[in-house]
């Protein structure tokens, strides 16, 4: 394999088998992790290997482990957290795809920190809807939305990829909320969707790694007039190449 596409991306329930189908055909990524995919028996948080809807190699248990030692009262919520062992370029690389529920949002940003945590210094992409936003990355800053992303970069090492056109004060938004007060329609823009690497996985870079980041536009009915437009959040691809 001469490069590794992964894509991750929200479907908001506002698609149907066709336009995924279409999608991961015109995309032509090696992986996709879908939140919100509830078509057949699928999970939320759904990993899909080597382009095929129907295969699932990806599992939850230490996730679900970690859950009821915390939460014993409550079911595991599954839907929300898929994680997969994938092998490029010599290495052994964990995939972790996380959808913060929000009304499960507590239970499972301590799963994850917790699960990342034991994994941090090992070869680690943790992607997914984090419905949660760096404050330079959105235009309604939300305080404990903000520290539980700097708890993954600043405590646990872990660095977000970004397009190389982003800046600080200049994020890649990939999702709009448009509300209608009394007065008029208000346009909210935030960036709730990321792709992070642990430390290790970043240092690759002085190994002739090279990550890559493009967001997928055209399908955010938000952001595109396009016929193909489904969703309300952009997608984002990782591709990753060794000695380019």
């Amino acid at each position: 394999m001469d490069e590794l596409s992964i894509i991750t991306q929200n479907l908001s329930g506002k698609y149907n088998e066709n336009s995924v189908k279409k999608y991961m055909q015109a995309q032509k990524a090696n992986i996709y992790a879908f939140q919100e995919l509830k078509q057949q028996r699928c999970k939320i948080a759904y990993l899909c290997i080597n382009d095929s809807l129907e295969k699932n190699e990806a599992d939850a248990v230490r996730a679900e482990e970690i859950w009821k030692e915390a939460f014993p009262w409550l079911d595991f919520k599954s839907g929300y957290y898929q994680e997969a062992e994938v092998t490029y370029g010599g290495k052994e690389i964990t995939i972790i795809n996380f959808h913060s529920s929000l009304r499960y949002s507590a239970q499972m940003r301590y799963v994850l920190l917790k699960r990342i945590s034991e994994v941090k210094d090992e070869l680690v992409i943790l992607l997914g809807d984090f419905n949660a936003a760096f404050k330079n990355q959105t235009e309604h800053n939300i305080p404990d939305n903000d520290r539980f992303l700097r708890w993954i970069t600043q405590e646990l090492g872990f660095e977000e990829l970004l397009a190389d056109e982003e800046k600080e004060n200049s994020p890649h938004y990939t999702f709009q909320y448009n509300k209608k007060n009394e007065h008029k329609e208000v346009i909210e823009k935030k960036k709730l969707d990321h792709i992070f690497v642990s430390k290790k996985m970043f240092k690759l870079t002085n190994e002739g790694w090279n990550f890559l980041i493009e967001y997928i536009d055209d399908v955010n009915k938000n952001f595109s007039q396009s016929t193909e437009a489904f969703t309300d959040h952009s997608g984002i691809r990782l591709t990753i190449q060794v000695g380019k």
